[in-house]
């Protein structure tokens, strides 16, 4: 499995982008919106698998 190194900032704003597009996330629990607004990623890894194909 291969790791990819994302800055902190970086992160912020792909979690900021999948809740905004995606608010299923939030309903599941894996990302929190805190009584300020802000997202809130309370784990310290989530492990993902997933397979694109061509169409």
């Amino acid at each position: 499995m291969q790791r990819l190194s994302v800055g902190w900032a970086r992160l912020t704003e792909l979690m900021r982008l999948l809740a905004s597009a995606h608010p299923t996330v939030l309903e599941a629990g894996l990302l929190n919106r805190t009584e300020s607004g802000a997202i809130e990623f309370s784990y310290e890894a989530i492990k993902v698998e997933f397979l694109l194909q061509a169409a």
